[in-house]
């Protein structure tokens, strides 16, 4: 549902729904809701498994698209304290980064800044970089020469690291 189309009047024959089934929504808000509904009904039918915790961090992400700040960053703090948060990086740093977005979202940059240093502290490939161009977006809005200089800098590390041939590199 989270993927669907938005087509305000669909008006593809029967033969064409049933040769192309992908979801359609009237409006964004039908399709958000129809994924947090799902998201929420695997929590529930699965409580605990891998597939609830995804489904928690897909309804993080959906609570973040809806501007839900508060519920955003409970549900992504709910995924961050989880053994699979704790066993897998991407998990992990997707939470963080959530929890970043969400509080930038509310105005809190600081408290933004801070998630986006820690989730520089995730040592993979990918999301120290991710987490730079994240600090600096946050600098690069506060406007002074310092904050600019300092993105610049951010930005010029992260690109230098993630150009660099690597072994680890997709």
């Amino acid at each position: 549902a989270e993927g669907a189309r938005i087509v305000a009047d669909d008006k593809r024959t029967d033969e064409d729904k049933e040769l192309d089934p992908t979801l359609v929504f009237k409006t964004p808000e039908e399709r958000d809701e129809k994924a947090l509904a799902s998201y929420r009904e695997v929590g529930q039918k699965h409580p605990g498994s891998g597939a609830a915790i995804l489904a928690k961090l897909g309804e993080a992400g959906v609570l973040l698209d809806k501007r839900d700040w508060d519920k955003a960053i409970e549900a992504f703090e709910v995924v961050l304290k989880t053994p699979l948060a704790a066993a897998d990086v991407g998990v992990r740093a997707r939470s963080i980064e959530g929890v970043g977005l969400a509080k930038e979202g509310k105005g809190d940059a600081d408290g933004a800044m801070s998630s986006f240093k820690q989730l520089e502290a995730i040592d993979a490939r990918g999301f120290k970089e991710l987490a730079q161009y994240h600090q600096a977006r946050l600098l690069m809005a506060k406007n002074t020469d310092e904050d600019r200089a300092k993105a610049k800098d951010l930005l010029k590390t992260a690109y230098d690291t993630l150009k660099a041939p690597s072994l680890e590199a997709k």
